[in-house]
């Protein structure tokens, strides 16, 4: 499958590799994933359920699903020295433990109110005050976000699609801060009754700054958050795990194939087919497997709407891709309407703070929806284990004015069994 977008090549320096190239590409959201117990006979209406609470909230009404974990969080204390955490998923984890009912709270105290527009200056103000920061990888709309985190702003923050968020302090009011990514434009509500004095007891491990603070003019995307910390990154080790039989057959029966693992037949390259009544899965030699439907039942479809959809295949994505996964997380990436009525939802891998780019379209996980049933799936599974070896990088402020503009971290699969971290400049 085809996707838009060039990638180039330019060495900055004798350790950076700068690959340029369209930021639609990057297109990632961070949803981390938990293990679900959903599968493919699960219905839309379940996995709403669980979409609003399920699994993940259970017992906990401050406990969001782990589908709303964004990549980076900050903090900044009543004095503004800010701290936060972005290249150790375990700690992301745990300050999204102790934050994520902050956010939870502010979306249920705007999800009825109309929002106000705010200028810039409204906007950087309030990431410099007392408060709690969270940013996802790619822009999501709000009326998804809001599911994830349990409200309902749909009428309110209609055609808002968010990338950054914060829960500020500032002229002695608590208020929600958003960044619409698709017009450029800024966006608060008063949440005075949301109390943020908890962020007290949360610490991150690395003091952060904007680029707007540090490089003024120079850094043409001046929200990147800059880790002054970090320079330092690990090697990671990637493996197949599908050559170990017994993860293989736990992939065959989450996909509702049983529990053998004996194919119908096996191709000349060594692919492996399941044909059952409805559908046939192969599994490549490399590691990916591929799902297609070839029985529509039609009378059992059901119409959905985003949020359904994106759950609906990251339910599966997570039991499958997800669970063998390593120490990578698998994140949402992208959804689109295709011209069918369909749905193509993405996916892609995340491991120590970088996004992880696979040689064959760059996707961890590809879906697709119609009518509420998934229809096909590639599922592209990776074993990644972080390593000792540290490579020492440009210092993040230095790696941003020379960018010009947006980067992240990355790691690039070349073919080699251990990839090595780089900073990827994004351009659009």
């Amino acid at each position: 499958m085809k996707r838009k977008g060039s990638r180039t090549e330019k060495i900055k320096n004798a350790v950076i590799v700068f690959l340029l190239f369209s930021a639609v590409t990057l297109g990632w959201e961070s949803n981390l994933f938990g293990n679900t117990s959903g599968g493919l006979a699960d219905d839309v209406s379940s996995l709403i359920g669980f979409l609003f609470g399920g699994e993940h909230g259970a017992g906990r009404a401050d406990k969001t699903t782990e589908a709303a974990k964004p990549v980076i969080i900050a903090v900044t204390d009543q004095s503004g020295v800010r701290t936060g955490v972005q290249y150790d998923l375990n700690a992301i984890g745990a300050l999204y433990e102790k934050t994520s009912g902050i956010v939870t709270a502010a979306f249920a105290a705007s999800a009825k109110s109309k929002p106000s527009e705010i200028s810039v200056s409204d906007w950087q103000s309030a990431l410099k005050a007392p408060g709690l920061y969270y940013e996802y990888l790619s822009p999501i709309k709000l009326t998804v976000l809001d599911g994830w985190f349990g409200a309902d702003m749909s009428g309110t923050w209609d055609g808002v699609t968010v990338r950054r968020l914060c829960v500020a302090e500032v002229g002695g009011k608590n208020r929600l801060y958003i960044e619409d990514s698709g017009t450029g434009r800024f966006f608060s509500n008063d949440v005075d009754s949301v109390s943020i004095t908890s962020l007290a007891a949360a610490a991150g491990t690395s003091h952060a700054v904007f680029a707007f603070e540090v490089l003024g003019g120079m850094s043409s995307n001046p929200y990147q958050l800059l880790f002054v910390d970090s320079s330092a990154h690990p090697s990671v080790a990637v493996s197949n795990p599908l050559t170990d039989d017994s993860a293989l057959a736990g992939v065959l029966t989450a996909l509702g194939a049983g529990t053998h693992a004996t194919p119908s037949y096996q191709e000349s390259d060594g692919t492996r087919v399941y044909v059952e009544n409805d559908f046939t899965i192969r599994v490549l030699a490399a590691g990916t497997v591929q799902y297609k439907r070839v029985y529509k039942n039609t009378s059992a479809a059901l119409a959905a709407g985003d949020s359904a959809v994106i759950e609906k295949a990251r339910a599966i994505v997570a039991e499958t891709v997800g669970a063998h996964s390593g120490d990578a997380a698998v994140y949402f990436d992208a959804l689109q309407r295709r011209d069918d009525g369909s749905f193509e939802v993405t996916f892609n891998y995340i491991v120590a703070g970088g996004v992880v780019r696979l040689s064959k379209n760059g996707y961890a996980a590809d879906v697709i929806v119609k009518n509420g049933v998934i229809e096909e799936m590639t599922l592209r599974f990776k074993n990644f284990q972080v390593t000792d070896k540290q490579v020492e990088l440009m210092p993040e402020k230095q790696a941003a004015a020379a960018a010009g503009g947006e980067f992240v971290l990355c790691y690039t699969e070349s073919g080699e069994y251990t990839l090595d971290p780089a900073w990827m400049a994004l351009h659009s």
